[in-house]
């Protein structure tokens, strides 16, 4: 997938914010989740693949775009910078119910929190990032840029992916792709 436009994104976000504090993804890690399997993932793996496997034969490819940004606030943990799903949306939680359900019935925990598709574009840190994170906001209304349609997309498949946290963020290796109808 190529997410140039993304990558230029973050370049104009570093541009108001800076980079003090802030961790971007690299093109290679940029991703929409359908969902987290966590602790349970070793122990359901060929039922995850089996699920993945039915969900695919079922879905059509699809195009979506990502239109906003937005921003995840917690206290906890770092800030997270994100470009939002536009157009697709729909079809995007109807993959992850899907998914969800056919995981259900192999034994795996359904998802308890609302499915939010978006993409991670950067995490931080910065105690100043809110300051900053405002002021992000009121540049781009100022230049009446918005984010609208930054980047439009095919989907035609979906990946396994597994994801090992480290010291320099995470590394992420594909384990399973499952293609979608065309």
């Amino acid at each position: 997938m190529e997410w140039r436009n993304l990558v230029e994104v973050q370049q104009k976000i570093a541009c108001i914010i800076g980079d003090k504090g802030v961790r971007w993804e690299p093109a290679s890690n940029l991703r929409i989740t359908l969902k987290f399997l966590s602790e349970m993932f070793e122990a359901h793996i060929l039922s995850i693949i089996e699920a993945g496997e039915i969900v695919g034969r079922d879905i059509f490819a699809l195009d979506p775009n990502l239109k906003s940004l937005g921003f995840f606030r917690n206290k906890e943990r770092p800030t997270i910078i994100w470009a939002k799903v536009g157009e697709g949306l729909p079809l995007l939680h109807r993959i992850a119910e899907l998914l969800d359900s056919r995981l259900e019935e192999r034994g795996c925990a359904k998802e308890d929190r609302s499915y939010q598709p978006h993409l991670t574009l950067a995490k931080s840190n910065d105690c100043m990032i809110d300051f900053k994170l405002e002021t992000l906001k009121s540049e781009l209304e100022k230049e009446s840029k918005t984010v609208d349609k930054i980047c439009i997309f095919r989907v035609s498949s979906f990946v396994l992916v597994r994801s090992e946290a480290n010291s320099e963020g995470s590394k992420h290796s594909t384990l399973k792709e499952f293609a979608l109808r065309n």
